[in-house]
């Protein structure tokens, strides 16, 4: 940004330079109809650092005399480089404030959603290569587990919110701890193999999330959590389920500061809305508003069904009227789509990621 600045203001240095050379010369012929003719008509032989002298002085009298005229105009003399300078500056804060304030940003840039990027399913090599060298998202959301802590500072030292992948609602068979709690349960997870749904009033589950699991990716500097499966509600409607996930979330903002975003789970979410405890969180992700996934094995997208799609908008309205932030997934490559999502994202405030991949690898 500097740089660029630099290269502006060398430019106008010498644009400057220019107009007091040109109002130097208007300034002599000014004076030279005003009774020194003949003082001007007079041939005088100078040598040339004469010469560059006597022009550096006529440029500074010009300068001064055109001051004086701004003066004289209530018109106060300011520094065109300065002012470029100080914009210059000021551009850069402001390129700072939206790289720290991701509440700015809701641009739908290139297939990606500028200021917000989900990579879950990267590692330390993988997401360092996606995001090491960006200028662009201000909010990442990874699965810390995998991450190490050294990398996690290097994004955050580059200006980047780090929130953590965390699996509230459902189960998985690779995660360390799946044995422990395996029997615990409640079904299978459509569509995804070796994924459960968990039993979220279990108080082992629970104290397991918030006093060992959260803490251990809090210790590695993230910033927030991004709860995945609140819809666990949805599929078992019970009313310990719903208090064990309020606890479980409840206990996570608290750990945060409030960092919680709940990724799908509208069941659950309008439910806080009734409650009155939507300020436990700071807002939801929605997968596939304007798209949908039409082969979870072979990465087949299409356009979300318009009953569907009008569903989720309403949600959407609900929840920012309530005032949670609204973050997206979206899984297409149809720019038809991706011009949509610019769209809403623009006239709602909300923040969209992009991506042709479930693996959401970066």
């Amino acid at each position: 940004m500097k740089k660029t600045g630099n290269k502006v203001i060398g430019k106008l240095m010498r644009k400057k330079l220019l107009s007091i050379t040109i109002a130097a010369a208007l300034i002599s012929v000014i004076f030279t109809g005003c009774g020194k003719k003949e003082e001007a008509e007079q041939k005088v032989s100078i040598s040339p650092e004469e010469a560059i002298e006597n022009a550096k002085e006529e440029m500074a009298n010009a300068e001064n005399l055109l001051n004086e005229k701004r003066k004289s105009d209530g018109q106060e003399k300011v520094s065109s480089s300065e002012d470029e300078e100080k914009s210059a500056v000021n551009a850069e804060q402001s390129s700072n404030k939206i790289l720290n304030d991701t509440n700015k940003v809701s641009v739908v840039e290139g297939g990606y959603a500028s200021g917000y990027g989900v990579y879950i399913g990267a590692d330390d090599e993988a997401l360092m290569q996606k995001l090491s060298n960006d200028t662009e998202i201000g909010l990442a959301i990874i699965d810390a587990q995998y991450i190490s802590p050294e990398n996690i500072s290097a994004l955050k030292s580059r200006g980047k919110m780090i929130y953590s992948y965390i699996n509230a609602g459902s189960l998985e068979n690779f995660r360390d701890y799946y044995d422990t709690f395996k029997e615990k349960t409640l079904g299978a997870y459509e569509n995804w193999d070796g994924e459960y749904w968990m039993d979220t009033s279990d108080e082992e589950w629970q104290n397991f999330l918030c006093n060992d699991l959260a803490p251990s990716l809090m210790e590695k500097g993230i910033d927030g959590f991004f709860v995945d499966n609140a819809d666990v509600y949805f599929n078992y409607p019970r009313e310990d389920i719903y208090e064990g996930l309020k606890n479980i979330v409840s206990n996570l903002s608290k750990m945060a500061v409030g960092r919680v975003i709940i990724n799908g789970g509208d069941a659950f979410v309008l439910r806080l809305i009734e409650d009155n405890n939507l300020g436990v969180i700071e807002g939801i992700n929605q997968e596939c508003v304007c798209s949908k996934v039409d082969d979870y094995s072979g990465n087949v997208f299409a356009p979300q069904d318009e009953e569907t799609k009008k569903y989720y908008l309403a949600y959407l309205d609900e929840v920012s009227k309530n005032g949670g932030d609204v973050y997206l997934i979206e899984y297409t490559e149809d720019e038809a789509i991706i011009d949509e999502l610019k769209k809403l994202c623009d006239e709602k405030g909300y923040k969209c990621y992009v991506t042709n991949s479930l693996g959401l690898a970066g």
